[in-house]
This record gives C-alpha cells, structure tokens and sequence, in this order.
C-alpha cells in the first residue's frame, strides 16, 4: 500500500501542479508555474520514464545521505546574489525559490509513508527544478533561496534529513528602501497603484514580520550571513560559509579554490543579480516613517543609518 500511496503522490507533484497548488492567487500560480518550468526542463523524458527516473535519483539521493542548501532570507537581502556565487562551486545549483506545498508537507507528516519515502518526497520539492536529471547528477546540491513565511518548514527541514540552513541578513533600512524602489517591475506585478508611502508601509511591515519569524525559528539555522559581509569581502564570508558546512558538502569544500573568482561577482558585471542601480531620492515623509519604524530593530542587529537616510 506504502509504494502505491508514494508513487501516486510523486505523479501528481509531477505532472498536475493543481494538486498541490489549487489556489486562484499570484503565490499559488508562481509555484504552478515552476512546477511545469521544471518538467519543460526534461522535456526529453516521457511521463512514465521522467517518473522512474526521479524516483531512482530519489532513492539514491536518500541512499547517499545528499542534503539540500537551504538560503532563507527577506526579499531583497541578496539570496539571488549569493546563489549565483554558490552555483559557480562544486556541485552546487541554485534552483532559485522554490516552496513547500502544505499538503506535500501534511502527507510527509501523516501520510502511509514509509521513513524513506517521506524523506524522498520532502526531497523531491528541491531536487526536481534543479539539473540533476538533466545532467545525469543525481548528488547535485539545490539551492533553494525561499523566503521565509509563516508557513516555511525550517523546523522540519532539520527533520526531514538534517538539510543546511543559512540565514541571509541585511541592514533592515535597505531592505525597505530596495523592495520600495528598487524593484519596479516587481511592485507593478503585486500593487500597482500603491503610493510610495502606502507601498514603503507595506515593505516595512514585511521585514518586521521578517525578523520575529526568523527569531522564533534561530535553533533552525545552522550559520548566519551578513549581505553587507558578501559584498565587501565575498571570498572571506564564502569561505566561512563552506567551512561550516563542509561535513555535508565535501565536493564543494574541496572545489574551494576557485573561490578566488567570487570577488569577480561585485560590481564588475560579472554578476546579472549585484544591484548597481543608483540609489533613488527618497523624500522625508519616506525618511521619517523609515527611522520611526526601523531605528530599534537595526540597532538590535548592529546596523546603522544609511547614508541615503541623514
């Protein structure tokens, strides 16, 4: 019964993204989408030969004790940026942001499952947009740079194979301000007639609940990385990154040499995710509701003003 429970739910992860994604929302409709990018990815696999082969991979992976890179982060703290770094080491591949589905997850939990089958499900939801299938590697590393929401399973990803779990911090004065404006395309899509007050407003309130989920869920993390330490000296913070992770990633431990190319990733044009966009006037009704509701949670992390705010 626990083998045909397992395979029908792989099928259906696969190939009808509605299963898992029903809901008429700009979310839902996101993870519909990569679901299907992915399976466009290995277009060369039909049906029955594309699931055989996840599940193979999939028992392997699980076999192999291979995790998962978790890089959990607020929008606009630079998890694309360090993603992209990532993915020129070793067998790392960043698959961008990739979510849980509640009812994936409440199978894994309750579901007729076997120990190994949940961990293969649990591991499914990363494995599949990355190119493991598509380049014959089923030990690559997925990056998945979700954020954090309420419903974002940090506990159960220690849980569900011990995965690794980094927490991408930034000044929370730059977060507001970057998701504000520095990200037109985006606000277009989610609130296009927002103010810029109306809009900042929001923002704000997104790193707030950013930070007190993040401080409920510290035990989860297994390492912490600063954005401003990336950008002023990459080689430095990947390193430690990679040392700390290093029992679970030995192919990317010892493919650290070519870390000297990470300072190439700053400013130079190397990086299509390094924002060198000039920082826009921000006037003082914006100035003031950013001190006011920033000051204390920035000094409790140790940051300062931003320039663009005295």
């Amino acid at each position: 019964m626990s083998k045909i429970i397992f395979d029908e739910i792989l099928k259906n992860y696969i190939f009808k993204p509605d299963t898992f994604w029903p809901d008429d929302t700009l979310f839902h409709h996101r993870n519909r989408e990569k679901l299907v990018k992915a399976r466009e990815m290995v277009k060369e696999f039909d049906n029955d030969a594309l699931q055989a082969r996840l599940k193979e991979d999939l028992e392997k992976r699980y076999e192999e004790g291979r995790k998962t890179l978790y890089v959990i982060s607020c929008g606009s703290s630079g998890c694309h940026f360090l993603g992209e770094i990532l993915s020129s080491l070793g067998n790392f591949d960043l698959i961008k942001e990739v979510y849980y589905p509640p009812e994936l997850l409440r199978l894994c939990r309750e579901g007729d499952l076997s120990e190994k089958e949940r961990m293969m499900l649990f591991d499914l939801v990363s494995y599949f947009p990355s190119r493991g299938v598509k380049k014959n590697k089923s030990d690559i590393v997925p990056v998945n740079i979700m954020h954090l929401r309420p419903d974002t399973p940090t506990r159960f990803v220690k849980e569900m194979g011990g995965h690794h779990i980094i927490l991408l911090m930034r000044n929370p004065f730059d977060i507001a301000y970057s998701r504000t404006f520095r990200k037109d395309d985006y606000r277009k899509e989610v609130d296009p007639r927002a103010s810029d007050i109306a809009y900042l407003e929001k923002q704000i309130n997104n790193v707030k609940r950013f930070y007190f989920l993040a401080s409920k869920s510290s035990n989860a993390f297994d390492d912490v990385v600063r954005y401003e330490d990336l950008v002023n000296d990459p080689l430095s913070s990947v390193y430690d990154l990679l040392l700390v992770a290093k029992e679970k990633f030995p192919g990317v431990w010892e493919d650290r040499l070519k870390l000297t190319d990470a300072r190439g990733f700053v400013g130079s044009g190397k990086s299509i995710n390094f924002n060198n966009k000039k920082e826009r006037h921000v006037n003082k009704e914006a100035c003031d509701l950013l001190v006011k509701e920033l000051s204390q949670l920035s000094c409790e992390m140790g940051y300062v003003l931003p320039n663009y705010l005295i």
